[in-house]
């Protein structure tokens, strides 16, 4: 049952990172006769932080499946899908928290935006080898 709410917290997490970077796209007038907007920025940081926070319960879910809550129970640290859950999980936290405390997002800008792609690409690395995983 754990697993299955691991499994339905990543896709999801997954769906809505790829809806985050769209609406980052656009915020930024990446595509055409699009600018920055206050409904596009506000549904971009609502989405973010919904992301991020759904991230990290699929990643404590996935630590709680592989037995890293009890300590009788070896945790799995070998594979590809802890690897790249942990890097999403910190990209996660590198994307949000410097972007809620820092006023002056200017500074930060470029490198936000070099996060949030690396991040989509790390959850869909982490999309494919779970749904690849033979246990």
């Amino acid at each position: 049952m754990v697993n299955f709410i691991h499994i339905s917290f990543g896709i999801t997490s997954f769906i809505l990172c790829l809806i985050t970077v769209v609406f980052g796209a656009k915020t930024a007038g990446r595509f055409e006769k699009s600018g920055i907007s206050k409904i596009s920025f506000k549904a971009h940081k609502f989405l973010s932080i919904t992301t991020g926070i759904l991230v990290t319960i699929s990643f404590l879910l996935g630590l709680f499946t592989s037995g890293g809550f009890e300590p009788e129970i070896e945790l799995e640290l070998e594979g590809p899908h802890f690897w790249t859950g942990l890097t999403a999980f910190i990209l996660i936290l590198l994307q949000i928290l410097p972007s809620l405390i820092i006023k002056k997002r200017k500074k930060i800008r470029l490198i936000h935006r070099y996060i949030g792609y690396m991040l989509f690409m790390i959850l869909l690395i982490q999309l494919v080898s779970g749904i690849l995983r033979i246990d």
